[in-house]
């Protein structure tokens, strides 16, 4: 797992494995976190790796969430 927080835009994005995103004690331990972000006003979004890289498969679905998140500002 790894988790970025991007102060700045008020975002916080969770990548989970293809393992870890199958691990019910893990989405249990992700539950707190997702709800203490919620409360700061924080968009959380969690990203499950498929067949493919990871990075490569969101790239575009990151570079279209900052432009929105620009956007709204």
């Amino acid at each position: 797992m790894e988790m970025i927080i991007h102060d700045e835009n008020k975002y916080v994005s969770i990548w989970l494995t293809k393992s870890e995103a199958y691990d019910s004690k893990l989405q249990d331990e992700l539950k707190p976190i997702y709800a203490e972000y919620k409360m700061k006003k924080y968009r959380v979004a969690v990203f499950k790796s498929g067949d493919g890289d990871l990075t490569t498969l969101t790239k575009d679905i990151l570079k279209h969430a900052i432009d929105v998140d620009a956007k709204s500002m």
